[in-house]
């Protein structure tokens, strides 16, 4: 059955036509017994069934959606799109109740003349771009005697990560100088390596005066300091069987350096993002991982 988005369609529940059921009882004892209040009583109750219908027509009928942006997750965790809902007929709307397909819905309510911003969650089962789908909001107030619904058509995505996970069999990581310290001249800095003969322009803070006083000449004291090397989360350096299985441990590295405030950069093929550090740094390796292997696919269904 083909669904036409923002159309409002209506039917009966279980429940509905469970009570159109108990009317025609109802009207075929009042029919054979002949008795006026029979026939009050299911007339009145067909009316109760009809403007059950409109009232739950009504409370969804006029609701307009808009898409409000999506935080990006891991893969296997809850993609929460966020919705602006609102009333287009400036009445109050409960009990609404909004899901993507085949996924688990929230509920909630549209007062007069606001906007209420609605997060939907979405299950992630893989990385690259989320697309949900058609958002369905129903109803079935107020008896619950019909399911009213709708379908918006939305065009809303989701960035997904990999799922980040620390891999036993290697780390990804690639370590200049095989992961020793570099060690350079640096001025000013608290490592004491020794004593150099004074040259003329050196600085005369350094000057080691308490030699000169014991008429050993003069001598400048001489620092040095340990650069780190510079860390590169490798493709190459990843042990694990799989791209999946790779990009995770790289995922997971990156996340951890990170959290340590640590300049690394990202080697895959045909890709490099250079050493740098901070939460912009790592959501552009993030990125990178979470679309690596995904460009081609997704340009073929741009095209």
């Amino acid at each position: 059955m083909f669904f036409r988005p923002n159309k409002v369609y209506i039917l009966p529940t279980r429940a509905g036509l469970g009570y159109c059921f108990v009317l025609l009882l109802l009207l075929l004892l009042s029919v054979n017994f002949e008795n006026n209040l029979a026939y009050a009583l299911t007339f009145l109750l067909t009316g109760v069934f009809i403007v059950a219908m409109h009232m739950t027509h009504s409370n969804l009928a006029g609701v307009k959606t808009e898409f409000a942006g999506a935080e990006a997750c891991y893969a296997q965790d809850t993609a929460l799109f966020n919705v602006w809902v609102s009333s287009q007929r400036g009445c109050d709307h409960y009990q609404l109740t909004a899901s993507w397909p085949n996924q688990s819905s929230i509920t909630f309510d549209i007062q007069a003349l606001c906007r209420e911003k609605v997060a939907v969650p979405c299950h992630a089962p893989e990385r690259g771009w989320l697309s949900p789908g058609l958002l369905k909001i129903e109803s079935r107030l107020p008896l619950g005697l019909f399911k009213v619904w709708t379908y918006h058509a939305l065009n809303v995505k989701c960035l997904v990560y990999p799922q980040p996970i620390n891999h036993p069999v290697s780390s990804g990581l690639d370590l200049g100088s095989q992961g020793r310290g570099i060690l350079s001249n640096q001025d000013g800095s608290d490592d004491f390596q020794g004593l150099a003969d004074y040259q003329p322009g050196m600085s005369q803070q350094h000057i080691a005066w308490k030699v000169f006083a014991r008429g050993q000449g003069l001598h400048v004291k001489h620092y040095v300091a340990e650069q780190d090397a510079e860390l590169w989360l490798d493709w190459q350096a990843c042990l694990e069987p799989g791209i999946e299985a790779k990009l995770s441990s790289l995922c997971y590295q990156a996340r951890y350096l990170t959290s340590q405030q640590r300049a690394f950069g990202l080697r895959l093929p045909g890709k490099k993002l250079t050493p740098a550090m901070g939460p912009e740094h790592l959501r552009a390796v993030l990125t990178t991982l979470a679309l690596f292997g995904k460009e081609s696919s997704n340009a073929e269904s741009a095209a």
